[in-house]
C-alpha cells in the first residue's frame, strides 16, 4: 500500500478504516482491494502496545465488484494474539466441520506488508454472501453477527418497540441519509471517505486526527480515564485507578456515526456524580464533566452504573432482557450484559445503539426484515415449555444449534455464546435459523472467563459462565431430555472420533511440525519459541494465568496492568518477547492479563476435558454447577471487588 497508508494505518488502527493497496499471494497479484485493522480484544491490545502486527481484513472488490480472490471476496487475516501454539484457529474449524456444521476455511499464512514481515497467521475465509451461496442452498436470506447487548438472545419484539420510545436508543444509521445506503456490504460513506483521504497528506489526517474526539488509538471510545481516552503505548508507572491519561490522538470521524457534542455536562445516575467506579478507587474510570462520554460510573467499588441507570435491584426477572435498562451498564446477573449508549464506540465486542444495530444484520440491510428474528426470539423467550418443541423446529435448525454446542463445550470456547456471548453468527433462511461458528483463537480453555474451576472440568449440561437462563438458545434446548440425550450423543461422537485420544495429538503434531520453521523466523510474535513449543504440550509460561480477563486469581487483588486497582504497575521485565514488551506487566498484551493469557498447554488440556467430559456423561462426576457456583458466575472486570448479592 502506499507508505503514507500504511503508517496511517499505524497510526490510527481503532479507527478501522479500510485503505487502497495491492495483493499478492503465492506471486499472484490482485490489484487494487482495500485493507484495514480488524479484531476487539487483539485490536486493542495491538494499538495499545504500539505492535506493527495487526490483524487484518481484505476486501477484494471493494472497488472492484467483479473481483475475488479464487472466488472468495473477503479475507481475514489474524494475528496469533492469545495463542502461543498458533494452531488453535486451525484445529477448532476443522472440529465444527467435522461435525457437520458451515465452517469458513482456514490456513496458515506468512505475512507481509511493503516489505516488512509481520509474521505467521491464520488466514480464515469471511462469513459473506460469498461463504452462504457455497453452503446454502437459499444465499439470500439474512446474516446477523450479533454482539454484546443483543448477543444473548434473550430479548423480543417488544424490547425493541419500547426501546423506540426512548430517545437514548436512537439508532446509529440513518435510513433516509443517502451516504448510509450499502454498496455491496460497505457504506458509500466509507468509499467516499477512503478517496478523500487518499488526497489528504498525512501530516493534515494526523493533525485532523489529533482534533478528534476521542484521544488515543482507542477511536471507537473505550479508554481512560473513563470511556473516549486511551492507553499509552507504555504506560509503566500509573496513579492507582484506571488506564492512565489520554494519549494524544483521535481518529477522522465517520459522518455517520455523530458524536455527542462537547462540553455538556455528563447526566448523573442516581448516585449523583461520584467520582470513582468500576470497583476501584476514586479516579478509576473517573467521570469528565465536559465530555459526555465520560459519565460517572458509579460510587468507588461498586459495579458501574450507567447514567440513569436505575438501582441495580430493579430490572426483570433471571435470564429476561431489560429494555429499560440505561444505555450505559452491564444489568444484574442473568439479565442484559453489556449495554452501551448510542454513538461510534466500546470495548470488546461492543456495538453501541439500540438492539437492532447490535445484532447486526450483515446482508439485507437496505431492506432490513427482522420478522422471522422476532419469531425466533419470541418462542425462544415466551413460548410455554408445553409446545416449545414443536415451534422451535419451525424457526431454528436445532440439530445442528447441538452440533454446535457440542464442539463449543468440548473444546471450552468461552468467546462465544456460552461465555462471552458473542463470537458467532446467525443465518435465517426461509424463516428457520442456522448458527455458524467464528473466531475460535481463544478455544481449548484459553478464555477462562472468570470460571472458578478449571476449564477442562466446565460442566456440559449447564454450560455457560453466567445465570443458564440468560442464555436461552442453551437453556431451552438443554431443559428440554430428548435435545439433551441428543446433545449427549454429539458429546459421545466427538470423543470417539475427531476428539479420540491420539487423533488430535497426531493433528497437532502435523500442524505443529508445518508452521515450527515459520514460528522461529517470526520477530514479531507474542510468545517466544519456548512458550510454542511449551504451549503445545503442558503449557506455556503464561499458564495459570487470570483464569481469564474477568477475574484475577484467589489471593492476588491487585493484578499488574493497567485496569488493577494499581493499574500499570509493572512485572519484572522478561525478555523482548513477554508480556513486558507491551507495557502491561507479564501478562501479555492488554488489560493487565488479557482473555487468553492462561494458554493451557493444548495436549494436556485436551486430555482432561476428554476425561472429564467421559465422567460427567457417565454420571461419575457432577455436570451441573453448585448452588455456590452460580452465585460465582457473574462477570467482572479485572481488580473489582466481589459484590454483595443485592449489588449484582
Amino acid at each position: 500500500m502506499a507508505e503514507k497508508d500504511w503508517k496511517w494505518l499505524l497510526a490510527n488502527p481503532m479507527s478501522e478504516k479500510y485503505v487502497r493497496a495491492d495483493f499478492w499471494f503465492d506471486g499472484r497479484k490482485f490489484s487494487n482491494v482495500a485493507v484495514r485493522p480488524k479484531g476487539n480484544s487483539s485490536l486493542m491490545s495491538v494499538a495499545a502496545s504500539g505492535s506493527r502486527r495487526l490483524s487484518l481484513k481484505i476486501d477484494f472488490n471493494f472497488f472492484n465488484s467483479a473481483q475475488t480472490f479464487y472466488g472468495i471476496k473477503k479475507l481475514c487475516l489474524n494475528n496469533g494474539f492469545s495463542d502461543p501454539t498458533f494452531i488453535r484457529e486451525v484445529l477448532s474449524y476443522d472440529l465444527f466441520k467435522e461435525m457437520g456444521l458451515p465452517t469458513p476455511r482456514c490456513s496458515f499464512v506468512d505475512v507481509y506488508v511493503n516489505n516488512e514481515h509481520l509474521g505467521l497467521y491464520t488466514q480464515v475465509e469471511a462469513i459473506d454472501k460469498t461463504f452462504l451461496a457455497r453452503h446454502f442452498d437459499n444465499p439470500h436470506g439474512n446474516l446477523y453477527k450479533p454482539e454484546i447487548g443483543a448477543a444473548l438472545l434473550n430479548w423480543t419484539k417488544e424490547d425493541v418497540d419500547k426501546q423506540a420510545q426512548n430517545p437514548g436508543f436512537a439508532s446509529r444509521e440513518n435510513p433516509n441519509d443517502p451516504l448510509s445506503v450499502r454498496l455491496g456490504g460497505r457504506r458509500l460513506s466509507d468509499l467516499l471517505e477512503l478517496l478523500e483521504r487518499e488526497n489528504t497528506p498525512l501530516e493534515e489526517l494526523l493533525s485532523r486526527q489529533a482534533a478528534g474526539p476521542f484521544g488515543g488509538p482507542f477511536g471507537r471510545g473505550f479508554g481512560g480515564p473513563g470511556f473516549g481516552g486511551g492507553f499509552r503505548p507504555n504506560p509503566g508507572n500509573q496513579p492507582p485507578g484506571g488506564f492512565g491519561g489520554p494519549p494524544p490522538a483521535g481518529f477522522v470521524p465517520d459522518p455517520n456515526r455523530p458524536f455527542p457534542p462537547g462540553n455538556v455536562p455528563a447526566p448523573a445516575g442516581p448516585f449523583g456524580p461520584p467520582p470513582g467506579g468500576f470497583g476501584g478507587p476514586p479516579g478509576a474510570f473517573g467521570a469528565d464533566p465536559n465530555n459526555p462520554m465520560r459519565p460517572p460510573m458509579g460510587p468507588p467499588g461498586v459495579f458501574p452504573q450507567g447514567p440513569g441507570m436505575p438501582p441495580p435491584a430493579a430490572g426483570g426477572p433471571g435470564g429476561r432482557f431489560d429494555p429499560n435498562a440505561p444505555p450505559m451498564g452491564f444489568g444484574r446477573r442473568g439479565e442484559r450484559g453489556f449495554g452501551g449508549p448510542p454513538g461510534p464506540g466500546g470495548g470488546p465486542g461492543f456495538r453501541w445503539g439500540n438492539l437492532l444495530d447490535a445484532v447486526g444484520l450483515k446482508t439485507n440491510e437496505n431492506k432490513a426484515d427482522h420478522t422471522a428474528l422476532f419469531r425466533l426470539l419470541e418462542v425462544l423467550n415466551k413460548c410455554p415449555d408445553e409446545t416449545f418443541p414443536q415451534e422451535i423446529e419451525k424457526v431454528l435448525d436445532v440439530d445442528q444449534v447441538l452440533r454446535y454446542l457440542a464442539v463449543s463445550v468440548m473444546i471450552v470456547h468461552l468467546d462465544n455464546y456460552i461465555g462471552m456471548g458473542h463470537n458467532y453468527y446467525l443465518y435465517e433462511t426461509n424463516g428457520r435459523f442456522t448458527i455458524l461458528p467464528w473466531d475460535l483463537n481463544m478455544a481449548f480453555g484459553t478464555f477462562g472467563m472468570g470460571l472458578a474451576r478449571d476449564a477442562a472440568d466446565f460442566y456440559i449440561d449447564e454450560p455457560v459462565t453466567n445465570s443458564f437462563e440468560s442464555r436461552p438458545l442453551v437453556y431451552r434446548l438443554l431443559s428440554y431430555p430428548p435435545y439433551r440425550e441428543r446433545y449427549h450423543q454429539y458429546l459421545k461422537d466427538l470423543l470417539d472420533g475427531p476428539f479420540a485420544e491420539g487423533v488430535l495429538e497426531e493433528r497437532i503434531d502435523r500442524l505443529a511440525a508445518l508452521v515450527r520453521p515459520y514460528v522461529e523466523k517470526d520477530e514479531l510474535k507474542f510468545f517466544t519459541l519456548e512458550d510454542f513449543e511449551k504451549g503445545l504440550n503442558e503449557g506455556s509460561a503464561f499458564g495459570g494465568g487470570w483464569g481469564g480477563w474477568m477475574r484475577p486469581p484467589v489471593g492476588n487483588p491487585n493484578p499488574a496492568g493497567p485496569m488493577g486497582p494499581q493499574g500499570g504497575q509493572p512485572a519484572p521485565a522478561e525478555g523482548p518477547n513477554r508480556g513486558g514488551r507491551f507495557g502491561f506487566g507479564r501478562r501479555g498484551p492488554g488489560f493487565g492479563g488479557p482473555p487468553g493469557m492462561q494458554a493451557p498447554g493444548l495436549k494436556s488440556f485436551i486430555a482432561k476435558r476428554r476425561l472429564s467430559v467421559r465422567r460427567q456423561l457417565s454420571g461419575e462426576i457432577p455436570s451441573r454447577p453448585t448452588e455456590e457456583e452460580r452465585q460465582q458466575m457473574m462477570p467482572r472486570f479485572p481488580g473489582m471487588p466481589p459484590m454483595q448479592e443485592d449489588n449484582r
